[in-house]
């Protein structure tokens, strides 16, 4: 089993267990965030799959935080 595959099963795994645990706090703006890194680490691990330049690790921590930070109050 290559790398690409173990992680899209964890990714998986941590997506539904995810959901479950955020759905019971009945918090969007957790579910949002969690989606949004969720996502990003998805599209992350397919670039690398694909053999595709990818974003350095601040980058998109920076892509992320910018409009979640103007969105909260």
């Amino acid at each position: 089993m290559n790398w690409h595959m173990l992680l899209s099963i964890v990714l998986l795994v941590s997506l539904v267990n995810g959901i479950r645990r955020i759905r019971k706090l009945h918090a969007m703006r957790d579910m949002l965030v969690f989606l949004t890194i969720w996502g990003l680490a998805v599209i992350t691990m397919l670039g690398d799959a694909l053999e595709m330049p990818g974003m350095r690790p601040l980058d998109w921590i920076k892509a992320v935080m910018q409009p979640i930070s103007a969105w909260m109050p």
